[in-house]
């Protein structure tokens, strides 16, 4: 996730500091999708090698209130000038109706093509029909459109 084009563009152009900042982002994130959902994740020996998350409902203003400063708690103001610009954006853009997110939606580099973002998405969308639920996930990478589009998004 480190290199996603929006991850660059507002985390910065140095890779390793980007990393850094990548990794408490989401720490934040997950924890609020935590709260207010659940994780799929695949391992091999213990080892991570997928994850997908997926928050049942809206943040409230308490919730954004609360995450907020973990995000943003020692980045320099310009990166956190530029998460709030996309945060905004993203809210802007959220269905009105009740939902599910599904996000993150990750698998390490060296696993990907064997399946295990495929079966992740299956369990996922399979519960999500099962209660005729609406969701929505969002993507910075072309490449990954597709794949996507394979499950009805």
């Amino acid at each position: 996730m480190r290199d996603n084009p929006l991850h660059v563009q507002a985390l910065g152009a140095d890779a390793g500091r980007r990393g850094r900042r990548v990794e408490k982002v989401q720490r934040g994130w997950m924890a609020s999708v935590l709260r207010r959902g659940f994780f799929l994740g695949a391992f091999k020996s213990g080892l991570p090698l997928g994850v997908l998350g997926v928050a049942k409902r809206k943040m409230s203003l308490t919730e954004t209130a609360r995450l907020l400063p973990q995000l943003y708690l020692g980045l320099p103001a310009v990166v956190v000038w530029r998460l709030t610009r996309w945060f905004i954006q993203w809210a802007r853009r959220q269905p009105r109706a009740p939902y599910w997110h599904l996000g993150p939606v990750a698998v390490h580099p060296a696993a990907q093509g064997a399946g295990i973002g495929s079966a992740m998405m299956t369990t996922v969308c399979a519960q999500l029909d099962r209660e005729g639920a609406l969701a929505y996930l969002e993507t910075d990478k072309a490449v990954n459109v597709g794949f996507y589009r394979t499950f009805g998004f």
